[in-house]
This record gives C-alpha cells, structure tokens and sequence, in this order.
C-alpha cells in the first residue's frame, strides 16, 4: 500500500507537470488569448487543479491515513483497526471519484463554451446534454476518433451516480471499443477496471486530445472564448 501510494503520487505529480508544461506552450504561441480566462486555457487550468487536489489526498492517504500513530494522535477514543481501514477505503474511493467528477466538469464547461463559440446556435445553445456537444464538436473539427474516448469517460463518470454500478435509463447495456480494447458497461453490475493506472492513462490520452481540439485553426484564431466559470 505505501510504496504504491508513492508511485501514484508521482505519477499524479508527473500527468499534472505535463499538463502545466502544454498549458505554457499553447499561452506562449497564441498571444490573443487572454492566459487567465480564455476557455482554450482554462480547460488545462482546471485540469491542473483537479490534478494538485488529487495528489494532495495521496499525500494525506500516504503520510496519514495510512499511519496508526496518526490515528492516535487526532482520535479522543481508541479507533478499532476495522474501522480504520473501512474509513481508509472510503477515503481512496472519495479521491477517486472526485478525480473523475471534477475531470469531467472540466472538460464538459469548457466544450460547451469552444462549440459555443464556434456556433451559437450549435446543440440548443450549447445546452444540450453533453455526449451531443463533444459528437458535435469532434465532428465539426474531423476529431471524430477521439469520440470513443469520451464515451468511455462519461459512462465511467455516470456509474458514481450508483457507486460504481452501471445504469442507464435506457436500459441497455452499452460497450465503447478504445484503443483496440472493449469496456464494457453492463446495467446493474459494478464497473471493475477503473484502477487508478487506468484513470491516468486516461488522462494522458485526454490531453493529446485537449490540443488538437484549441490548436485546431478554425478554433485558435477564435480571438476571445472567455470561460465565465473563471471570472
């Protein structure tokens, strides 16, 4: 546990150093836009905090969480060893939720406002629900192969509603084939490969698309996308 713990750690530190390294080279050779509230930004911005909140919950998980003394030292009572580890447990799936949670409302404020931006009348507004607006958008810059991608971060996203099991009110089972691998989502049965190797790999795949999406010509010589949720 503790030695995996400091692997994610940095793995998490290094996606996040990533994140700040694109962010620097976009804000560098696209002068126009604004570097605080530009949606083109904002969208590694937000990435990037996710990015530091979660590590710091690894941080606490591995130098706390993780430590009986710690436990000791914060409890007026004894805290049974059971107990513990069942607050543990419930604190690693808090982290990992809230990391797929606040990733996904990231990446679906600023789509909604890029799609906006490029038409206004696009998808209600920009208002509708959100699988329109990414098929909408990948479609109209010919990104369609990241698509799946999406797919498969929105119904992962869709199973916390249920921790961690699938449903749809569709009723339907539903499978999304990325990178020559089939998840599949089957309504009423947990969904098993969400690891935390996985979220990051993840994120990784969802930064390259972050790019082509801002750096695509007919949406970085947009001269202003301001992200409201900022200001």
């Amino acid at each position: 546990m503790q030695t995996e713990m400091l692997s994610l750690i940095a793995k998490v530190e290094s996606a996040r150093d990533s994140f700040i390294n694109t962010k620097e080279k976009l804000s560098a050779s696209n002068n126009t836009w604004d570097k605080k509230t530009d949606a083109r930004i904002t969208l590694f911005s937000k990435s990037i905090n996710v990015l530091n909140d979660i590590q710091i919950g690894m941080i606490l998980i591995h130098y706390h969480l993780s430590r009986k003394d710690w436990w000791k030292m914060i409890a007026t009572d004894p805290i049974p060893e059971n107990d513990i580890q069942i607050y543990l447990a419930e604190f690693i799936m808090f982290v990992k939720m809230g990391f797929l949670q606040f990733l996904f409302s990231s990446i679906e404020s600023s789509f909604r406002l890029i799609l906006k931006a490029l038409d206004p009348n696009a998808c209600s507004g920009g208002t509708a629900e959100f699988k329109n607006i990414y098929s909408s958008l990948l479609a109209r810059l010919g990104l369609g192969k990241w698509e799946p991608l999406l797919d498969l971060l929105r119904n992962t996203r869709n199973t916390i509603h249920n921790n961690g099991v699938y449903f749809h009110r569709s009723g339907r089972n539903e499978a999304v084939v990325y990178n020559g691998m089939t998840y599949s989502f089957v309504i009423g049965r947990p969904v098993d490969f969400v690891t935390w190797d996985f979220m990051l790999e993840l994120l990784s795949e969802l930064e390259k698309l972050f790019v082509e999406v801002v750096s695509h010509p007919d949406v970085s010589q947009i001269t202003t996308i301001e992200d409201p949720f900022i200001t």
